[in-house]
């Protein structure tokens, strides 16, 4: 086990220079590789929002701007175009993350206390070792959900169990406090028998064509699908960058229907560390959900697709993984709903 860190409380001149605002504006400007240009009213406005913006999470995006030999010099505004449709991909990817964890937490609960058949109620299935892998994970899952009563004790539904039931904590009302990557982990944590029931319970027994056509490959993909939104709904809530990023965690498995279609633009299986193969893993969850939601995201691809029109310029498809077609692969047909996955 690596030891833990410790700063150092000697001095030392490794660390850079601080810079004020009017030096960090200066090397925006004088870069020998990536220079920005500032008008007077660019000046201005950087000066304002160096103010309340991290120089180093704005001057990435920098990196994101289409140089190349016709474009080898952009303004301080195209940075802050980029910037902000940034920040629209995730304030308009996140309601569907939420959703989604919803999702996970309402289908896992309820597949895992449908199915128990054990010693305790069902209500308290978690605590029963024989749900998991092994007794590491037992354990392992025990401790966070006890950690997270500890540091949760002011929660109502909480303190209600705590004084009223003597502690005992049905695990609908644990989820309501896990996380999204809480509830992935306890997930991960079952023995394949209960995540088997979750893929049917929760999501396939509601077709039952597609259970025997597509059952065996969406029992294989459904959780990788989960994880992909887990990790887009981290990046989303920690306001880090979308655009142009390469994403190493919650890899989604493609699945064969949206292979078949991707092959058409040179996409490959391995493809699937860029924005448009989480978006589709999103998509493919959201079948499930209500026409409510195909909707609502079917207004999201119209949104995006003004939004990329509109910023052309700054905004290259590739750089999110995007082909031509990309909105007719990502839409949901509302009256096909789940027959697409077929």
């Amino acid at each position: 086990m690596p030891e833990s860190f410790k700063f150092s409380r000697e001095t030392s001149t490794l660390v850079k220079p601080f810079l004020n605002i009017d030096g960090l504006i200066h090397r925006l400007e004088c870069s020998d590789n990536l220079p920005l240009t500032f008008s007077t009213s660019e000046r201005s406005e950087a000066r304002l929002v160096l103010k309340t913006r991290n120089y180093y999470s704005l001057s990435i995006y920098k990196k994101q701007l289409p140089y190349d030999n016709q474009h080898n010099s952009f303004t301080f505004s195209d940075l802050m175009q980029l910037a902000h449709f940034d920040e629209f991909l995730r304030q308009a990817i996140s309601p569907f993350t939420y959703r989604i964890e919803e999702m996970m937490k309402t289908t896992v609960v309820t597949s895992a206390c449908v199915n128990y058949k054990g010693p305790y109620q069902k209500g308290e299935c978690y605590l029963d070792e024989k749900l998991y892998l092994n007794t590491e994970k037992y354990n392992e899952v025990l401790e966070s959900l006890e950690k997270t009563v500890e540091e949760n004790q002011t929660s109502l539904a909480f303190k209600h169990h705590l004084d009223k039931k003597q502690g005992r904590i049905p695990l609908w009302v644990l989820a309501e406090e896990m996380t999204f990557g809480q509830i992935s982990f306890f997930f991960s944590s079952l023995n394949n028998d209960i995540k088997k029931n979750w893929v049917y319970y929760g999501f396939l027994s509601r077709h039952q064509k597609l259970k025997k056509i597509k059952g065996e490959e969406i029992q294989a993909r459904l959780f990788s699908w989960f994880s992909a939104a887990w990790f887009l709904r981290n990046l989303c809530a920690h306001n880090q960058r979308i655009y142009g990023k390469l994403l190493i965690s919650g890899n989604p498995q493609l699945y064969s229907h949206d292979m078949r279609k991707m092959k058409r633009y040179g996409k490959k299986k391995n493809d699937n560390r860029d924005l448009f193969a989480y978006l589709i893993s999103l998509k493919n969850i959201l079948l499930f959900d209500s026409r409510e939601t195909h909707q609502r995201w079917n207004v999201f691809l119209e949104t995006l697709d003004e939004r990329l029109s509109q910023d052309s310029k700054i905004v290259h498809l590739s750089k999110i993984g995007f082909v031509d077609d990309w909105k007719e692969l990502l839409k949901i047909n509302i009256v096909q709903s789940l027959d697409q996955l077929l």
